[in-house]
């Protein structure tokens, strides 16, 4: 677990990162940059911080620092370090970033969270958005719910619409 929560760039560096092709050289298998690859690629800045969720700690980090908070419920597959060398996601969180504090977390069990053995609940997830919020010290937030962060962000909503300005899934 002490592992997972190096940088990014100590546990994998940029050179394996993003376009990536299997070589095959005679004595196996190596990683080389695939030619379309660019030398190197640059990434959405975001300090990874923990909020305390039960007893599992959340993963999330704050990008942007725009006039409202915008928080984005994942779907199941996610991790804060690893989605952003994607450049389709990578300019998803630039342009998220670019008018709100937008606010992107692990899911329990995914990502740099806390692992576990079970799928947990919705609520279990709910308390999740709730304590990130806290951990942010954000009082109202719009949410935006992705694949399977939409059910939960409309449950979310749908119980705690006092700290929301608005919902999209």
């Amino acid at each position: 677990q002490l592992l997972l929560r190096q940088p990014l760039e100590e546990r994998c560096p940029s050179e394996r990162l993003g376009l990536l092709a299997l070589g095959e050289p005679a004595h196996g298998a190596s990683l080389q940059r695939h030619k379309s690859a660019p030398a190197k690629l640059a990434a959405v800045q975001g300090e990874t911080r923990y909020a305390t969720s039960g007893d599992l700690n959340i993963a999330y980090q704050v990008l942007g620092d725009g006039p409202i908070d915008l928080v984005f419920t994942p779907g199941y597959m996610s991790h804060l370090e690893q989605n952003q060398w994607w450049p389709p996601y990578r300019s998803f969180l630039e342009r998220a970033a670019s008018f709100s504090r937008f606010i992107v977390f692990d899911r329990r069990g995914t990502g740099l969270s806390d692992r576990i053995l079970t799928l947990g609940s919705f609520e279990e997830m709910m308390d999740d958005i709730r304590a990130v919020m806290d951990a942010v010290g954000s009082e109202r937030a719009a949410l935006l719910g992705g694949a399977e962060g939409g059910p939960i962000g409309a449950l979310f909503a749908a119980s705690e619409w006092a700290l929301l300005l608005s919902r999209f899934a």
